[in-house]
């Protein structure tokens, strides 16, 4: 097993928060994160997170700015952007007239811009972004919203809500995929049911986006897979309502990975943009489910998985898609209580030069980041 070091260290609780997102500066000197005083219940309206850069020289975290805008999942949706203005870091963020929106910061020079919506994913290049409201899902599937108040929900399907398209250099958004199209082509006839967009993920190119559309009544909550353009054109269900759908990741711009149920076991399939040609990829090897993404190279695969044995531990693994051949990277303790809305799952990362990884673990007791050489 690769030996992890640490990135960060306490007694502050530090951590990037997703997966399958570069976290590293363009320099790789520098890894970004979130500092916060507590780990062990979730973010309340008011908690704040310190944004800020670990120093991968000396370990330091350098502080920058604050955000309420946050969960123990995913973070503030961290991302680099260079839309014109330098290298920038982007977050999510309350602004100041209420707005749930994101931040873009220059570290270097210091100078912050507003973006007018909540980002959910960045488009290869860093100036196009998608975003989602983050407020409203909240009081729906709260371990992947933003702590507020109930007024925020808004009904079940509000027309205003769905998948917005960020301009990264003016911070100006728009609607560009409305609940309400995702719900009719879905045919839910409940007016009552809450929908909402929980994941997305552009293609490798910027034109096509992945994403999760979910459902729920008073009992469970289920999923739907879709594709659609950027633009919001061409919306294609892909697995409908009634099997499971987890993870995903674009192995290029037309092939899909995603952990599901629809060939019967829960297991990663691939299969290619509306085709519905499904293929099991190799589950003897590979856990049911994980946060798995592709090498920057797309010859490896980095995923984790959920507490398992005992003691419980989430493993991390490599999988070299030509050999077949699996390589455990290592496995870390993941202790009750920290299941449920603050879990801390690993959510590995690739760095930009295929050449490391880093992921988020509780197993020294404080949450904080680690790095692997490969």
């Amino acid at each position: 097993m690769n030996q992890a070091h640490a990135l960060t260290r306490g007694p502050g609780h530090h951590f990037f928060g997703y997966y399958g997102i570069p976290a590293w500066n363009r320099a790789q000197t520098k890894h970004l994160a979130l500092e916060t005083t507590f780990h062990e219940r979730r973010p309340e309206s008011g908690d704040m997170a310190r944004v800020g850069l670990v120093d991968l020289a000396s370990g330091r975290f350098e502080p920058l700015a604050e955000t309420s805008a946050f969960n123990l999942q995913q973070g503030a949706m961290l991302h680099w952007i260079d839309a014109g203005f330098g290298e920038e870091l982007v977050y999510n963020a309350w602004l100041a007239d209420g707005t749930l929106g994101a931040r873009a910061l220059n570290p270097v020079s210091g100078r912050s811009r507003e973006l007018r919506c909540a980002v959910g994913a960045v488009g290869a290049g860093g100036t196009v972004a998608l975003g989602l409201d983050r407020a409203r899902s909240f009081h729906i599937r709260a371990v992947t919203g933003y702590a507020c108040g109930p007024e925020r929900l808004r009904g079940a399907c509000p027309d205003d809500d769905g998948l917005f398209r960020i301009d990264l250099q003016t911070g100006a958004s728009g609607l560009v995929l409305p609940l309400r199209t995702l719900r009719d082509g879905a045919a839910i006839k409940d007016a009552e049911t809450q929908v909402w967009i929980d994941h997305v993920h552009l293609n490798p190119s910027g034109t096509r986006v992945l994403l999760i559309f979910r459902a729920r009544d008073e009992k469970s909550w289920r999923s739907s897979l879709w594709t659609v353009d950027a633009d919001g054109a061409r919306p294609k269900l892909q697995i409908p309502f009634g099997a499971k759908v987890s993870h995903f990741d674009w192995f290029d711009d037309e092939t899909i990975l995603v952990s599901t149920n629809v060939l019967g076991p829960m297991q990663f399939v691939t299969f290619h943009d509306g085709a519905g040609d499904f293929s099991p990829l190799d589950p003897e090897n590979l856990p049911q489910d994980g946060h798995a993404s592709y090498s920057p190279d797309r010859q490896k695969l980095l995923c984790d998985t959920y507490p398992r044995g005992e003691p419980p531990r989430c493993e991390l693994l490599l999988y070299e898609l030509a050999s077949k051949r699996r390589v455990d990277l290592g496995a870390y303790d993941a202790p009750p209580p920290f299941r449920g809305d603050i879990r801390c799952d690993l959510h590995p990362r690739w760095r930009p030069d295929g050449r490391a990884v880093s992921f988020d673990s509780i197993h020294e007791g404080t949450r904080q980041v680690y790095g692997i050489e490969l």
